[in-house]
């Protein structure tokens, strides 16, 4: 989820990035000139639209769009990574929530208490909702995205 904060504190290296290595200089120029924080040197509208990587060739010029690729390979990789990062970040919001029940269980039965042990699907999603945000909270490394299963009818 995009904040503010996160927005501001945005700092981005073309330099270093492996995924803009077949980007134009003039492509990477018209990127830099958008991700500035200070408003008032960010780039305009009119600004953008002047800009050679928009505007195209001017005569003699080359057209330095075409200088500029797009890998789908990097972009397949990119995509892999991301799936096992979720897939990463799934197993440790799993073994936080089993770390948690087994806490729960460890005190009631400290107290001599008795555990509720039936399954209710409602409550149980409830519950594991609640339980996933408080995790997710705690630990801003994992993000936990809850989809809705839709109902065929």
């Amino acid at each position: 989820m995009f904040s503010y904060k996160g927005l501001s504190s945005f700092w981005f290296n073309f330099v270093h990035c492996r995924y803009f290595k077949n980007t134009s200089a003039c492509a990477k120029d018209f990127i830099s000139r958008l991700f500035v924080r200070d408003v008032t040197r960010r780039a305009t509208v009119d600004d953008c639209l002047r800009h050679p990587w928009i505007r195209g060739p001017d005569g003699d010029d080359v057209d330095l769009r075409k200088l500029s690729c797009i890998s789908i390979s990097h972009i397949h990789s990119f995509k892999q990574r991301q799936r096992w990062r979720r897939a990463v970040e799934l197993v440790m919001v799993c073994n936080r929530v089993t770390r948690s029940v087994r806490l729960a269980i460890n005190q009631a039965t400290k107290m001599q208490r008795t555990i509720e042990t039936r399954y209710d699907p409602v409550s149980a999603s409830v519950e594991f909702i609640k339980l996933a945000d408080k995790i997710s909270k705690q630990d801003s490394r994992i993000s936990l995205v809850v989809k809705k299963k839709r109902r065929r009818d």
